[in-house]
């Protein structure tokens, strides 16, 4: 038995050594492993010290004032309180409204802004927009040369005339403000969107002159709702507007499902084309009532209408617009992150790093006089990280925002997947769209914006977002949803 116990110790032995040994090298990968950490330290306090700081302070304290960014799970929003506020700003919006809308219930103002519209014998009943002064100088197209007709408005902006204005927008304009009764569980709460949107698009073009005395623009009202007079909002509008009504009679079903609610607003999208089609302009906008363009709406248009002018000559190269399918002028900017599926957005992320890093070692060189070296090289790559991770914190809408500041700025990209609050049609497209969304059921997980997305892969058509957004979303109430929105999301 002692033999035996000997043999098995010996045998045994050569496993605990092995073991002993691995347990000192484990050992030793962490002393060695602390040793690097120590010294790092010591070298970089300055730069460690700079990532808790833009990381631990400025960037929390940035990002509590902003949207979307990447840091939202520390912040506790209050909803309510949101909600409220954004309840008091679309109140104070709608007064402002109201009293610009009362301009243009003037026959003289009206016809300043939209001439075109003065030309043609329409009015919501169908009688002549003016019954004994279709020939009166109010009607006529205004003059450029006649001050007379000048915008009065105080949201009149000087703006410098450009050359190519006579083919701005040529052939013609279609706005169609798609709208619909709602009145939310909120207190009764309504949003009262439609008016502001008209009086925004009519401020707008009244201070654009190119659309004023150059383009035909047709502005009109789709109301799409199943009771017709039951939409308090279009009796606040000027009566030189007129209305599309899609149900002339309440039908006998009003009580919808939810799947029947999502096809009817397919169908609500397609009516509305179709009779912005009618009026066989070269262009239709297609606005849904609680879209509120941004006040440079044209003036960044215009720009995708020309891209290049020859240097000596009157020649203009246009834009393919016309062979886009559509043009969207507005996304959710919470879908607009730098992770995605679209080509752009990752090199947009890279780029923008790598400029603010060569800027950033420029204005050193030539501060410091410092030459190129491995420090350089070490300091460039440093730079490089804290500026790609502080972009993706504060997020790529945020980020855009600041191309709002020059209408040069602004962009066009291939058009990601949902929402369609604003949309700018080329009449070929339009006409493809409606033709084949029409046939189509929409229900509860393929609705409206999944069928146009369907349509485009089928039918391969080229369309593209404007960047950053041209309109803002105001609806926080959905009269899809019949509920109000979560304000952090609209």
């Amino acid at each position: 038995m002692l033999l035996c116990s000997s043999a098995s110790s010996v045998i045994n032995m050569p496993s605990t050594i092995t073991h002993w040994i691995r347990t000192m090298r484990i050992c030793n990968c962490i002393k060695v492993s602390v040793s690097i950490l120590r010294n790092v330290l010591k070298k970089q306090k300055k730069l460690i010290c700079a990532y808790l700081l833009t990381f631990g302070l400025i960037l929390p304290l940035l990002c509590h004032h902003l949207r979307n960014t990447s840091l939202e799970f520390l912040y506790n929003r209050n909803q309510t309180a949101a909600a409220q506020a954004m309840i008091r700003e679309n109140t104070a919006r709608f007064e402002q409204s109201l009293k610009s809308l009362q301009r243009f219930e003037d026959r003289k103002t009206f016809c300043q802004t939209l001439p075109f519209m003065c030309s043609m014998d329409r009015t919501r009943q169908g009688t002549a927009l003016f019954a004994s002064d279709t020939k009166s100088d109010a009607l006529k197209k205004p003059s450029p040369m006649d001050d007379s007709l000048a915008p009065t408005h105080g949201f009149h902006r000087v703006q410098q005339k450009r050359t190519y204005s006579r083919d701005y927008f040529k052939g013609g304009l279609a706005i169609s403000v798609v709208t619909v009764a709602r009145t939310s569980k909120y207190h009764n709460y309504t949003g009262h969107y439609l008016p502001q949107t008209v009086a925004r698009l009519l401020e707008i073009i009244s201070v654009s002159e190119e659309l004023m005395e150059r383009t035909p623009v047709h502005l009109s009202v789709c109301n799409v709702d199943f009771k017709a007079n039951a939409h308090s909002d279009i009796k606040l509008l000027p009566v030189w507007i007129p209305v599309s009504q899609r149900f002339k009679i309440e039908p006998n079903k009003t009580d919808l499902t939810q799947n029947e609610l999502i096809d009817k607003e397919k169908n609500d999208y397609v009516f509305c084309i179709n009779k912005s089609l009618e009026l066989n302009f070269s262009y239709v906008m297609i606005v849904e009532d609680d879209a509120l363009a941004n006040a440079n709406l044209f003036d960044v248009l215009k720009r995708f209408f020309v891209s290049e002018r020859f240097a000596y000559t009157d020649e203009i190269i246009f834009n393919p617009i016309s062979n886009y399918a559509f043009l969207k002028l507005y996304h959710p900017e919470r879908l607009l992150g730098y992770f995605g599926f679209d080509a752009e957005r990752i090199p947009e992320l890279v780029s923008l790093s790598i400029i603010l890093t060569t800027l950033t070692l420029l204005i050193r060189t030539i501060v410091q006089g410092s030459a190129f070296n491995h420090f350089y090289l070490c300091h460039a790559i440093n730079a490089f990280l804290m500026f790609l991770l502080g972009i993706m914190v504060i997020g790529r809408s945020n980020i855009n925002a600041l191309r709002t500041y020059s209408d040069y700025l602004y962009y066009i990209t291939p058009a990601p997947s949902c929402c369609s609050p604003a949309i700018l049609f080329p009449r070929a497209g339009a006409v493809t769209i409606v033709t084949r969304l029409e046939p189509m059921t929409c229900k509860a997980g393929f609705a409206k914006d999944s069928a146009i997305d369907q349509i485009v892969k089928e039918d391969r058509l080229q369309t593209r977002l404007v960047q950053p957004n041209l309109f803002q979303h105001i609806g926080h109430y959905s009269s899809l949803r019949k509920d109000m929105l979560n304000p952090f999301i609209v």
